[in-house]
């Protein structure tokens, strides 16, 4: 009670009555103002237990956590950043699970290439048994070729580089020069 703020240290005290009446472990995370700072704090309370099972003491864990946070704070408003800048430079990132299968594209990947049903278009994107993959129906004719080629040199663990452009025709914007870079790891 001394060293937290009121509200921390009843729910402190709640949990060590909880851990005497059922045996429970209970986690919890706290945020407290001290110095007029926030601080964070990782609480573990556990029984000790007497030879015969029953609970004699409590065992309470308190971790500085401020540290984390602040690095996950910081982590989160990056990821904030580079959505932003996606979303305002127009750029589509997806990931393709080689051996899972799955893929995984952002709203503006499905946006550049006009395919919106997830369901349909992720089948679209992948290629089955060593073809090529549905989508490039719509690359223009004279690109397909060569789009074909460089994606599947990219997908060589050793080159595992894509940089290619090609003309994509697009369900309702016409033909489009898009620009393709990945990398296979």
């Amino acid at each position: 009670h001394d060293l937290f703020p009121p509200d921390v240290a009843q729910a402190f005290d709640a949990g060590v009555r909880r851990v005497l009446a059922t045996g429970d472990v209970v986690l919890s995370e706290n945020r407290v103002e001290l110095n007029g700072r926030p601080a964070w704090f990782s609480n573990v309370l556990q029984p000790i237990r007497d030879r015969q099972g029953r609970i004699e003491a409590v065992q309470g864990i308190v971790r500085d956590i401020t540290r984390l946070k602040s690095a996950e704070e910081a982590l989160r408003e990056n990821e904030n950043r580079l959505t932003q800048a996606v979303r305002i430079a127009d750029i589509g990132i997806f990931e393709h699970d080689h051996i899972g299968g799955t893929l995984h594209r952002s709203a503006e990947h499905r946006e550049i290439f006009g395919l919106y049903d997830e369901t349909i278009s992720d089948r679209i994107f992948l290629e089955a048994d060593g073809q090529p993959p549905a989508f490039l129906a719509s690359v223009h004719p004279d690109d397909r070729e060569s789009l074909w080629t460089a994606m599947k040199r990219g997908l060589q663990p050793a080159t595992g580089m894509l940089d290619v452009e090609f003309r994509y025709l697009h369900p309702t914007r016409g033909i489009r020069w898009l620009a393709l870079r990945a990398q296979t790891f």
